[in-house]
C-alpha cells in the first residue's frame, strides 16, 4: 500500500502541477498589470511636464510681450526728454538774450536820464 501512496504522490505531483502553471500565469499578469501601472504613471507625469512646458511658454510669450511694450515705451519717453531739453534749451538762451537786452535798455535809460538831468540843469 505504501507503493501506492507513492505513486499516488507522484502522480498528484505531475497531474496537479496546475498549481505552477497557474502560479507563473499570476505572476505574469501581475508584472502585466504594474507595467500598466507603471506606464500610467509616466504618462501622467509626462502630462504634467506638458502642461508645465505649454504654462513656461505662455509666461515667456507674456514677459517677452511686455518687455518691448516697455521698451518702446522707453524709447518715445527718451525722445520726448530729449525733445524737452532741447526746448529748456531754447528757452534759457531766450532768457539770458533778454536778460542781456534789459541790461542794455537799462544803460541806455539811465544814460537818458543823467542827459535829461543835464539838460534840466542847463535850464534852470
Amino acid at each position: 500500500m505504501e507503493i501506492y501512496n507513492y505513486i499516488s504522490m507522484a502522480l498528484n505531483l505531475v497531474l496537479g502541477g496546475g498549481w505552477f502553471i497557474h502560479y507563473k500565469a499570476g505572476k505574469k499578469k501581475a508584472n502585466a498589470e504594474a507595467t500598466v501601472a507603471e506606464a500610467d504613471g509616466w504618462k501622467a507625469q509626462q502630462e504634467v511636464y506638458q502642461n508645465t512646458i505649454a504654462d513656461l511658454k505662455t509666461t515667456c510669450e507674456y514677459i517677452a510681450n511686455d518687455r518691448n511694450l516697455l521698451r518702446e515705451e522707453n524709447t518715445k519717453l527718451r525722445e520726448e526728454n530729449n525733445e524737452l531739453r532741447e526746448k529748456v534749451n531754447d528757452l534759457e538762451n531766450q532768457m539770458l538774450d533778454m536778460k542781456r537786452e534789459i541790461s542794455r535798455l537799462g544803460r541806455k535809460l539811465e544814460a537818458l536820464s543823467k542827459e535829461e538831468k543835464e539838460l534840466q540843469k542847463k535850464t534852470s
